[in-house]
């Protein structure tokens, strides 16, 4: 070809290419709208950089599928304005000893009953006629059982708490003494919350103060009261009965109410009280130990920002050198983790906290006595290492831990979805796994030597490492 042919080629050649990079930006524009239109559906704002991001796919078997209403997170409904079923409990409904909640697939349908009953209702009628198989009235079927313990509806905007009321729930001191020393055996070893020799001190000086005729201090009173309301917690309906000569729902609602007088007379609310919050964190194990709802989930979460503002999600080793008040707000920050997650299973919707918002350490697998003897200046206690034998604070401690790694399972268990730019997965389901066995090896290997079956003590820890590995 001469060179005027050739320069025709090219010139051919160039317009072709701008005719198909116009082309290309004609669809790019025809495609962002619904990109926008999409994103904008499923979050109401986009955060600053993420105006241009899109997790649409373009796999054809993906393109053209539309999201169902039966799996949207958090959903909202349209209330009639009759106040007609704001007295239900939700709690879901019950099977035998299976409770089917509000959280369906693992999200939240607070509605998902009347979703269900219109899908039926849509459905033909039968010509046979219909019978009941189930002899249990269906009322049962919603009503809560005898271990479910609601906190009061007016507990958090109370006004004023009457002080002789305080005193109507305090029974005498004998049967309080038989109380707390149920509690050190049936509750402590399990849900720790205090450090026992501390607490054995204020609880002398408070009957001292009684019988002086002065008033303890209200967030010792609240301790005191959450205390006693574990302890019947933890005690069946006989033995109560034969113990104390009473039911055990009258000493749990006493007991209760005098715990939620006592928080509110200390202003749990905008306390800066350790032991307030201490207080508060004993109130709410015993109320989500079996059966939890949406008002269990609200206090949690009051809770966890009520901590988070008192520091307890940072370490404490960074400001503060009282070996006892480090392993007290280790302690309780880990119990803290422990509700959100107890209360995330059962109700939903997430964990309030995440894997990243906190540094705070375990807490020593220590005894209380040697920290006791370290705060008062005996040399050679060495109060920033775990102790390699089983302790007051091992069981707890393997909780914790089991907890924590609960935690990581479900912040990882979202990435299983999510692809990289590549098309490849963020995590895989064997890698997830071989973490999780990764983590049961080094509990045991932690943990079986300090156990023994003959160790009454021990077997609680044995239970609950069993429990973790038929969980996984």
């Amino acid at each position: 070809m001469d060179a005027d042919a050739q320069a025709k080629l090219a010139e051919v050649k160039e317009r072709m290419g701008m005719l198909e990079k116009s082309l290309e930006e004609d669809v790019v524009l025809k495609r962002k709208p619904s990109i926008r239109t999409t994103s904008e559906c499923s979050r109401l704002s986009v955060l600053p950089g993420q105006e241009q991001q899109s997790d649409q796919e373009d796999e054809e078997d993906t393109r053209d599928l539309r999201p169902t209403n039966l799996v949207t997170e958090d959903s909202a409904y349209c209330e009639p304005e009759e106040d007609f079923n704001d007295d239900m409990v939700d709690l879901g409904f019950r099977i035998g000893k299976l409770r089917i909640t509000d959280r369906v697939g693992g999200l939240v349908r607070p509605r998902f009953s009347d979703e269900l009953a219109q899908s039926l209702n849509e459905l033909p009628l039968q010509a046979s006629p219909s019978r009941s198989f189930i002899d249990e009235d269906p009322i049962n079927w919603l009503a809560p059982t005898s271990d479910y313990i609601a906190p009061s509806s007016n507990f958090i905007l109370a006004s004023g708490v009457d002080r002789a009321l305080l005193e109507s729930h305090l029974p005498a001191r004998a049967v309080v003494d038989r109380l707390i020393a149920n509690y050190w055996i049936r509750v402590h070893p399990i849900a720790r919350t205090v450090h026992r020799p501390s607490f054995e001190r204020q609880y002398q000086n408070f009957w001292i103060r009684m019988n002086m005729g002065m008033k303890p201090r209200s967030s010792f009173q609240a301790v005191l009261f959450a205390a006693l309301l574990s302890s019947v917690v933890s005690m069946s309906a006989d033995t109560v009965r034969n113990e104390y000569g009473a039911e055990k729902r009258t000493l749990v609602d006493n007991f209760r109410e005098g715990a939620e007088a006592a928080l509110v007379k200390a202003n749990f609310l905008r306390t800066a009280k350790l032991e307030t919050l201490q207080a508060f964190v004993m109130y709410l194990i015993p109320l989500c130990r079996n059966e939890v709802s949406r008002a269990h989930s609200a206090l949690v979460g009051s809770l966890i920002r009520l901590a988070e503002c008192m520091g307890l999600h940072r370490d404490p080793t960074a400001y503060s050198t009282s070996s006892i008040e480090t392993q007290v707000r280790r302690v309780l920050w880990f119990q803290i983790c422990f509700l959100d997650i107890r209360t995330c299973d059962a109700v939903g919707p997430r964990p309030h906290i995440r894997l990243d918002d906190y540094d705070t350490r375990f807490p020593l697998n220590i005894d209380d006595v040697e920290l006791d003897r370290a705060e008062r200046g005996e040399s050679g206690i060495d109060v920033s290492r775990d102790r390699d034998h089983f302790t007051d604070m091992t069981i707890s401690r393997m909780r914790f831990e089991s907890y924590e790694m609960h935690r990581f399972v479900w912040s990882e268990r979202t990435k299983l979805d999510r692809k990289r730019p590549d098309g490849k997965s963020e995590i895989t389901i064997t890698s997830l796994l071989s973490r999780v066995q990764s983590f049961q090896a080094a509990m045991e290997k932690k943990y079986v030597p300090m156990l023994g079956k003959s160790e009454p003590l021990h077997l609680p820890a044995i239970d609950c490492r069993n429990a973790y590995d038929n969980s996984h």
